[in-house]
């Protein structure tokens, strides 16, 4: 199914901040920034999340949007931020996990 383009004043809508236009964009873009977050994390209920953080993002920097560039692209590389985020923190947990397991058998070894 191929996937109609929003009108272009739509995108200066939204970089003005009108909730209506960042409303419409969510709803036309949010399955393929899900796509791409699903991609990169391979954990579907933690891309839900991202992608509600994602656009929370994107909210927020509407000021910055520049309305004549693509939308999908930078919906993509705020994505691909949060998704890197995720993966570092969960990587810190992981290594923080193995750690905390090593110095306890180190501790067991030992006593």
């Amino acid at each position: 199914m191929e996937r109609i383009s929003p009108p272009p004043e739509l995108f200066e809508q939204f970089a003005a901040g009108e909730l209506d236009a960042f409303e419409r964009l969510f709803h036309q873009f949010q399955g393929e920034v899900y796509g791409w977050i699903v991609r990169m994390v391979r954990d579907p209920a933690a891309a839900e999340d991202l992608t509600v953080e994602t656009f929370w993002r994107i909210y927020r920097a509407h000021a910055r949007f520049d309305a004549s560039r693509s939308f999908g692209a930078w919906a993509r590389r705020i994505a691909t931020n949060v998704a890197l985020d995720y993966l570092k923190r969960e990587n810190r947990g992981n290594a923080a996990g193995r750690r905390s397991a090593s110095l306890g058998a180190a501790r067991r070894r030992n006593s």
